[in-house]
């Protein structure tokens, strides 16, 4: 008796590992899923189920099984604490691949393990020195249009990757330098001006 009673919890369980587990993951299903470093996820599975708590009965147990993962993970996000739902904060991982995986445990019988696969992208970080004349102005790669030396921080996104790019902007602004210069000449002759202009009249000139 004590057999049959083990074989049919085997049978069972089988028959859980096999039906039960929706294998999808957040709401885009391609692999790898592309993300950008720094970025916050949510991935769930088993979510048309159980009004969004999973398969009743089930727990759901996530983990990070391949990656230099450096952040954190944030169980029980799914309706009323459910664990079919979780946040990942990818914090300081690097870019790279990595290995989301999942668990379903029903009734003591733990499922086949479920994976994804995510990479993360790389965000560009560059510099670069820029000089203006005192009352001209100077675009950033962003579009906008700055004044005052100092260095900027400016954000775009990148074609290549989606993903935000950073440029620091370090923007000196010269001074116009002025200086005074007094030149006589006599009735009827010309004065040559520093700017290669003559003239021949009395008065303040500026070039």
């Amino acid at each position: 008796m004590n057999n049959l009673y083990k074989k049919i919890g085997f049978f069972l369980c089988a028959l859980i590992i096999f039906f039960a587990f929706d294998a999808k993951a957040q709401n885009d299903p391609t692999t790898p899923q592309l993300i950008c470093e720094g970025e916050i996820e949510t991935y769930q599975v088993d979510q048309s189920e159980g009004s969004g708590e999973g398969t009743p009965g089930s727990t759901y147990s996530w983990s990070i099984t391949a990656g230099a993962f450096a952040g954190s993970i944030s169980e029980d996000q799914g309706p009323n604490g459910s664990t079919n739902r979780i946040v990942i904060d990818w914090g300081a991982s690097p870019a790279g691949p990595y290995t989301l995986e999942v668990i379903e445990t029903n009734n003591g019988c733990a499922g086949l393990p479920i994976t994804l696969l995510i990479t993360i992208q790389p965000r560009v970080f560059s510099t670069l020195d820029a000089e203006i004349c005192e009352g001209d102005s100077y675009t950033l790669p962003s579009g906008l249009v700055v004044t005052a030396a100092g260095l900027y921080n400016d954000t775009i996104n990148s074609l290549l990757t989606g993903c935000d790019s950073i440029i620091a902007v370090d923007l000196i602004v010269n001074p116009i330098l002025t200086s005074t210069q007094t030149i006589t000449i006599c009735d009827g002759e010309t004065a040559t001006l520093p700017d290669g202009s003559t003239q021949s009249a009395a008065g303040d000139y500026t070039t």
